[in-house]
């Protein structure tokens, strides 16, 4: 880390919907404790995005992540608060539901921060003594609070760290210890990617103390600040130089100006002073290789923490995928899904939403990532045949000489991290990673709960049964509502609030009969009375937040991949067109991998977040490139895009009557045949050459695209293209007033 100095805020006092939000927050803040008990904090993610705030922030975090001080060359970065907008905990303090939420919009609580930062300090805010008052200004915040996650605004941040010249770092105090194990400073990956940068400081250092004329780099540029991972370089420089008489000066100085100071030093060294350098490096170098440090765990054991410490240790890890690629697994081979890098238009985690007819391989593809995620003692306990897994057109496969493997391949988002689930095809044996890469749950198309069946084994083949076996019933939602503890079953509440879209007035409770309620209009209807759409959809969301708290306090920041196939099952029309922004929106850390044959579940989709499967003329299965953007598309334009592939949305047999109609127009005697064929042509063909030529292109086109096989309908497109192009390129060499061209 390296502290940040003062800036100029964003100036939002012209921001027309900062006002609205604003008033919305501190609304809220001033309802009572037990009014805000099952509401979430109404936060305008919009903020967080837009330009001015962005510029900002970037700016004065010197363009990198403010923790582990990696820039966007390395990973995703993105406007987070230092103090939690929500849930704060940690520390000798206990746990606060709305801490800090009115610091949500403090220019001087806005960070950069990255993804993995993100995703492993979330709401933990851990202080020493006593947080600062409710509503408290943040001045008084900061004069009132010690934290003990070293700020990056405030103090000597520099003073907290020590880097070894192998990327390692050690914690130097409190806040330091705790800082560098609460966003896993230390892990193996981010330390090989600080360690190379090092060994590249080090390396010019050498080159730039060795010659004579000064080439390269200056010493003061090497340790500039808005490198990446500046504080580790200016960190192991310190280590390197301070105390050292270099040009008969003892190199000292305040943190600020040491890069300055050293620089000129070394600018002026002669020949002992450069062959002390070289030796010193050499020697610290030997030193580190050999030094011991200790791995440090969160929450360290010097103070006490507010949270459950086996509920935080049990945590899975992020499982947030990147990439997926299969290779001979049923009828996918040779194919690679990739997620988006980010969100335009929210902070949550980017999502997959899969298209295509039926047998492209949609719920293959979810049941694969399962596979992959659950690892291979769990994918044995799902008792699926081998043999259904293996590709399709590779005959009876087991007898062969040398089969094919089953592979699934998945690179994840964070941390480096990359699992590989094989199938040996000769040994019908599984081989992959030893445990679970991540906490993910599965849902077949049938989603419906037994009223005789209220637990679920707390395994992770179970959590994806239902992918596999489509008569898995999910466990009965009362029975676990009724048995949880007033903070968890809030949690439950808030979810449901945004997933059924609850208004101010409808609660989640439980009636004097003991079973759970919605309470829509002040009636209270029980969960198991609900219609088949609304019983589905909250089957699953209770399902999913019954996993969730297994790990989770809360249910906002939990962290999980969620497969569900054919996700409008018993949806109204009105329920599927908000589904998806639904279910992003009660969980924004969740990264969904769902399947639909209904254009309205676009909705709450960003471009480049929609896959189409298709099959060729060979039967093989690929994915439709060069998609049009789905943003302002009507359902109806969907249906007949590559989306969906439909020529049209008229209904069939009005088709088949306009062709039936045509067909007994040109059967009509001699006599009448050209007025016939001249009403056709305009009914069908039009009159010029560029209206016959767009008809007949428009019509191959669809034609093509509708095949099951044959021509790719990005080939079709393309050939459709060109002979308008060609069309229109005669039609202007022909000018006006020349014959039209036959079509």
């Amino acid at each position: 880390m390296i502290r940040l100095g003062s800036y100029i805020g964003p100036d939002l006092s012209l921001d027309p919907n900062m006002g609205d939000a604003k008033r919305a927050l501190w609304e809220y803040l001033r309802r009572s404790p037990e009014e805000r008990a099952q509401r979430r904090v109404p936060m305008d993610e919009t903020f967080y995005l837009s330009e001015p705030v962005v510029e900002a922030v970037r700016r004065r975090c010197l363009e990198k992540c403010v923790f582990c001080e990696r820039d966007g060359s390395f990973i995703q970065l993105r406007v987070e608060t230092f103090r939690p907008p929500r849930d704060a905990a940690g520390g000798f303090a206990e746990v606060h539901s709305d801490w800090y939420a009115w610091l949500a919009y403090e220019s001087e609580n806005l960070i950069l921060e990255c993804v993995e930062c993100s995703s492993r300090r979330r709401t933990e805010f851990p202080v020493q003594g006593e947080r600062a008052p409710y509503l408290a200004a943040m001045e008084e915040v900061r004069r009132r609070e010690r934290p003990l996650i070293v700020d990056p605004y405030r103090g000597r941040v520099e003073t907290h760290f020590s880097f070894l010249a192998d990327g390692r770092i050690e914690g130097t105090s409190a806040e330091g210890r705790t800082t560098v194990a609460l966003l896993r400073l230390d892990h193996e990956y981010l330390c090989k990617q600080r360690g190379d940068d090092i060994g590249k400081f080090l390396a010019d250092l050498r080159i730039h103390v060795s010659e004579r004329p000064r080439h390269g780099e200056q010493v003061d540029s090497m340790l500039h600040r808005w490198r990446p991972f500046a504080g580790a370089r200016r960190g192991v420089a310190r280590r390197l130089f301070e105390g050292m008489e270099i040009a008969g000066a003892i190199i000292k100085g305040s943190i600020s100006a040491f890069p300055v100071i050293l620089s000129k030093a070394m600018d002026a060294a002669e020949t002992p002073d450069r062959d002390r350098i070289l030796q010193r490096i050499s020697s610290m170098v030997a030193e580190d290789t050999t030094r011991q440090v200790d791995r440090l765990v969160y929450p360290l054991e010097d103070f006490r923490p507010a949270r459950d410490t086996e509920r935080q240790s049990s945590r899975p890890p992020a499982a947030w995928i990147e990439r997926v690629h299969f290779e001979s697994f049923k009828g996918l081979n040779d194919i690679t899904l990739k997620s988006i890098p980010a969100r335009s238009d929210a902070k949550g985690v980017p999502c997959l939403m899969l298209l295509g007819e039926n047998a492209v391989g949609k719920s293959s593809i979810l049941q694969g990532i399962a596979l992959a995620l659950i690892g291979p003692s769990e994918a044995k306990r799902l008792k699926v045949e081998p043999a259904d897994l293996l590709r399709a057109d590779s005959g009876p496969r087991f007898d062969q000489l040398s089969p094919e493997d089953a592979v699934v391949r998945i690179d994840f988002r964070l941390f480096g991290r990359t699992t590989i689930f094989t199938l040996d095809a000769a040994r019908r044996k599984i081989r992959g990673a030893s445990g679970p890469a991540g906490l993910v749950l599965g849902y077949g198309p049938h989603r419906y709960f037994d009223p005789r069946r209220s637990e679920r084994p707390n395994t992770a083949h179970a959590r994806v049964r239902s992918l596999f076996n489509p008569t898995a019933a999910l466990p009965f939602p009362t029975t676990w509502l009724n048995s949880l503890d007033p903070g968890s079953f809030n949690e439950v509440a808030k979810l449901l609030r945004v997933v059924l879209a609850l208004s101010d007035n409808d609660e989640v409770v439980p009636d004097v009969d003991g079973r759970i309620c919605v309470a829509m209009g002040g009636v209270p209807v029980p969960l198991e009375r609900l219609s088949e759409g609304y019983r589905s959809i909250l089957a699953m969301i209770v399902d999913i937040g019954r996993e969730l708290l297994r790990y989770f306090d809360n249910l906002e920041d939990a962290e999980a991949v969620v497969l569900i196939d054919e996700i409008d099952t018993h949806l109204h029309p009105r329920w599927k067109m908000r589904v998806m922004g639904a279910l992003r929106r009660a969980l924004p850390r969740v990264q969904f991998v769902v399947t639909t044959h209904d254009p309205l579940c676009l909705r709450g989709m960003e471009d480049g977040e929609v896959i189409v499967l298709q099959r060729d003329e060979t039967g093989a299965i690929s994915i439709v490139p060069d998609l049009p953007s789905i943003k302002g598309m009507r359902a109806d334009q969907l249906l007949t895009s590559d989306f969906f592939g439909l020529s049209s949305t008229i209904d069939p047999e009005t088709e088949l009557g306009v062709a039936r109609f045509v067909k007994a127009v040109t059967d009509l005697p001699d006599a009448q045949v050209d007025e016939a064929n001249r009403m056709v042509r305009q009914l069908v063909l039009g009159d010029t050459a560029l209206e016959q030529v767009v008809q007949e292109a428009l019509s191959r086109f669809l034609s093509e695209r509708e095949r099951p096989k044959g021509t790719l309908r990005t080939e079709a497109r393309a050939e459709a293209v060109q002979v308008i192009l060609d069309a229109l390129r005669r039609e202007g060499r022909a000018g006006p007033g020349s014959e039209p061209h036959s079509a």
